[in-house]
């Protein structure tokens, strides 16, 4: 199960850091409900989710359908960096979420994810 550890409203972004095991998809609709949720309430469209500190694999199929789930709930107003273990980045989650609409890009520190953001 994911643990919201941390969240900050920065001026340009809404942070988010997970922690906990990875065991399926049950409630992860529900916790990207919740990032669009702060997005609004916040007015801000960025979003910088660190998810480095969550154990477990995240196997393709998930990966496969997180990636359709995050085009239809977080769409493409919102600008999403997602941080995560270099190791363990494939590529599937961001080109589904891309391919489908999403503006996300899964990216491997917290300085790479906030020039992304801002600058790019």
């Amino acid at each position: 199960m994911l643990l919201q550890e941390d969240i900050q409203v920065k001026k340009d972004y809404v942070f988010l850091k997970f922690s906990g095991i990875y065991s399926g998809l049950e409630g992860v609709p529900e916790l990207m409900r919740t990032v669009v949720g702060l997005a609004i309430s916040n007015s801000l469209k960025n979003i910088l989710i660190d998810l480095t500190e969550v154990k477990g694999k995240l196997p393709g199929s998930d990966a496969f359908e997180l990636g359709e789930l995050a085009a239809k709930i977080w769409g493409y107003n919102l600008k999403i960096a997602i941080i995560y273990r270099p190791a363990d980045i494939t590529g599937m989650f961001e080109n589904v979420a891309v391919n489908r609409g999403g503006n996300v890009r899964v990216i491997s520190t917290v300085e790479e994810g906030e020039k992304w953001l801002l600058h790019e």
